[in-house]
């Protein structure tokens, strides 16, 4: 975590800050991933020749020139931070360097392994389809390849998990919004899919697929896919606000003891009213934020706005445009993923391992979570490859 000296000292910029982060999808106040410190995350008000002096690189300077620490501390001195103050700075960037390069061997050597790992697995699995579904191969063969993918498939799993589990990643990120911005349920989707991925899907996958055939295997597969699948749509909710799937489920849980009598169920869903995060009013608001709608302007027409942007040989008004799309999206999609995950995919799995036809509504029901997630990524990350691509072959 990092936060400027110059914000700790201002109780009304923690308080400003906080409330940020309650609306903001990725926190303020963490450094996580490739990021490193900026000169806006240490000065409010950065001047002239904090721009000069604190480029992108500054960290990185004084790591590789220990002489020049000196005049980073004089400086930041100058501007009337403490010693303490002073040195937190600058052991903040120096380390987080470090952290960032760890963050990305790690990346580098894990995501390799994992891709590995993936290809095969899809090798693998055509393979054993092809011999189980056409050719009808012999059990004694069919078992041990089955094993085989169920090792492959879990093997990613685990590889790319590791990365997620660190306190930089993915599910550092949530516990710190956790702590932080109250969002408890991202946390803990995210802790119960970590320990899947990494130390029960290994175990299972592998077993399941020496003993059980065909529908059966696929539906336990199924069933282990539900942790990671759900900490993935449930986190999108958080853009109408961190708080909102935690105020969410407690309002579900506590509102029926409160309509029985219970004081401290009362007493919760009073705290969640006063927050005002689950009122329609709230949420509309969030809505409009998203989609950067002005007082007086369309839905329809702003909407229409952002799509026609999508397609400007401009690659920054197309990322501008996917950027406000995606997040006018994302909690209503990431709900409606949770939704099907929690629900649909059980009741499939269910049928499935006892033998019942489960039935149209409910094959529609547990598919529908495949078929809405990669909506939470085409707008941020498809389209302004696409814009690029094809600005790359037009300038032949």
């Amino acid at each position: 975590t990092f936060t400027s000296p110059f914000t700790a000292r201002d109780e009304n910029k923690l308080k400003e800050l906080e409330q940020q982060n309650h609306k903001s999808f990725e926190p303020q106040g963490l450094v996580f991933r490739e990021h490193l410190i900026p000169k806006k995350d240490i000065f409010p008000n950065p001047l002239k020749i904090v721009n000069e002096l604190f480029g992108e690189d500054w960290a990185q300077k004084i790591l590789n020139n220990k002489n020049l620490e000196k005049v980073y501390k004089d400086f930041l001195g100058g501007l009337g931070l403490v010693g303490t103050q002073v040195d937190y700075v600058i052991k903040s960037g120096i380390d987080n360097i470090k952290r960032v390069k760890d963050w990305a061997t790690t990346n580098i050597t894990l995501g390799k392994e994992g891709a590995n790992f993936a290809f095969w697995s899809i090798i693998v699995g055509v393979g054993k389809t092809l011999l189980e579904n056409v050719l009808h191969g012999a059990k004694w063969f069919m078992t041990p390849l089955n094993v085989l993918h169920g090792f492959l498939l879990a093997a990613r799993g685990r590889k790319q998990y590791s990365i997620h589990a660190r306190k930089d990643d993915e599910l550092g990120i949530n516990c710190y919004q956790k702590e932080h911005c109250g969002n408890f349920v991202s946390a803990l989707f995210g802790k119960i899919a970590c320990f899947f991925e990494k130390y029960v899907n290994p175990v299972v996958l592998p077993i399941v697929s020496c003993f059980l055939d065909g529908v059966k295997r696929n539906a336990v597969v199924l069933l282990s896919m539900i942790p990671r699948l759900g900490w993935w749509s449930g986190r999108y909710p958080a853009y109408f606000d961190q708080r909102f799937m935690t105020y969410l489920f407690k309002y579900l849980f506590h509102k029926p003891l409160s309509l029985f009598g219970s004081k401290e169920s009362q007493a919760v869903i009073d705290e969640i009213n006063e927050s005002k995060v689950l009122n329609i009013d709230y949420l509309k608001e969030r809505l409009k934020t998203h989609l950067d709608l002005k007082e007086g302007e369309s839905v329809i027409k702003k909407g229409k706005e952002h799509i026609k942007g999508l397609f400007s040989e401009d690659i920054d008004e197309v990322a501008k445009s996917a950027k406000h799309i995606n997040q006018t999206l994302a909690a209503p999609v990431g709900l409606a993923g949770l939704f099907f995950t929690l629900f649909g995919i059980p009741l499939k799995a269910i049928c499935d391992l006892t033998g019942k036809d489960s039935g149209k509504f409910i094959d529609v029901l547990s598919t529908m979570r495949f078929f809405v997630q990669p909506w939470l990524y085409f707008f941020r990350f498809s389209m302004p490859y696409l814009s690029k691509v094809n600005n790359f072959f037009s300038s032949f």
